[in-house]
């Protein structure tokens, strides 16, 4: 179970900083237009 949980966390958090990343590149690409 905790295992499980290890995992998930950690997938959860490589989606969460996928999408950060992407929406900081995207923020920056509008503000250097």
């Amino acid at each position: 179970m905790f295992l499980n949980n290890n995992v998930f966390f950690l997938r959860l958090g490589q989606v969460v900083s996928g999408a950060v990343v992407s929406l900081l590149t995207f923020s920056s690409t509008l503000a250097g237009k």
